[in-house]
């Protein structure tokens, strides 16, 4: 009787996490880029909405191979962490670049999108005096390093929060008695 050596103990997660973690971090980015050239708001949010379709679809692809090279099953702990290293590292990626571009190479960039943002809400006939308040204040601070770490915050909380929900999809416990 010869029972697969595959085993949650022999065979690591951490390359396979790494390189799924990558991926996505280069279609966020690469995305990120692509609304920045479109410059168009609604444009951007349907390819921001298709990019969190792909970069699920990204994870989920993962497991399924690491939990194949475990010989079809995966307890919901190797899942979570699996997933998790791979959203943090991609999330990570993607913040510090995303950062670069907002504080360095277009300091403008982010006021530039709240006026676009007042903008579209006052052809729709909203007016808010508050708004103009923020896209004053921000021109005149700056809020790069503050939206940089908020984004760290938001993207590590979603980090946690989509990989316990894929850690439920995808795990599969051996079974307790060998059929």
């Amino acid at each position: 009787m010869s029972e697969n050596l595959n085993t949650e103990q022999t065979v690591g997660y951490i390359n396979g996490a790494v390189r799924t973690g990558l991926i996505m971090a280069a279609v966020g980015i690469a995305v990120f880029f692509t609304t920045v050239l479109l410059d168009m708001p609604i444009v951007a949010g349907i390819v921001a909405f298709v990019k969190y379709g792909v970069l699920i679809y990204l994870l989920r692809a993962g497991l399924l191979a690491h939990r194949a090279e475990l010989g079809g099953y995966m307890s919901f702990g190797r899942a979570f962490i699996y997933s998790f290293v791979a959203l943090l590292l991609s999330s990570i990626l993607a913040t510090i670049v995303e950062g670069i571009y907002m504080n360095f190479i277009n300091p403008e960039y982010l006021v530039q999108q709240v006026e676009k943002a007042a903008e579209m809400m006052e052809n729709f006939g909203f007016s808010n005096p508050a708004m103009d308040d923020a896209i004053e204040q921000m021109a005149e601070e700056g809020a790069g390093l503050r939206v940089f770490s908020q984004n760290m915050l938001t993207r590590g909380f979603s980090s946690l929060a989509v990989s316990l929900i894929a850690a439920l999809i995808v795990k599969r416990d051996k079974p307790l008695i060998a059929a």
